[in-house]
């Protein structure tokens, strides 16, 4: 499956990559994405005033990282207070 959605940056962060992470743990609270514990960074891209990252999503702590339950593709633009994120999982999952 994929679902994008768009994230607008908080004052309680000072980058908005982090407050896609929030909403990353609150979706899979709400069980629009799989669960997931931790992630890993994959990959980062900069061409300004873009950012681009990969993620992905894991089962298990951060010491001890499960299997992938997603992958996350997240476009931010320094020139922008939001940023919009696309996840990719498993329907079997």
């Amino acid at each position: 499956m994929e679902k994008t959605f768009i994230v607008n940056k908080s004052i309680l962060y000072e980058n908005v990559f982090y407050d896609v992470i929030e909403e990353l743990a609150i979706l899979a609270r709400k069980n629009e994405i799989p669960a997931w514990e931790s992630y890993d960074m994959e990959m980062t891209e900069k061409i300004y005033p873009l950012t681009n990252h990969r993620l992905a999503l894991h089962v298990g702590s951060v010491e001890k990282p499960g299997p992938i339950v997603a992958t996350v593709y997240v476009s931010c633009n320094d020139n922008e207070d939001r940023a919009k994120f696309t996840v990719n999982w498993s329907k079997e999952g």
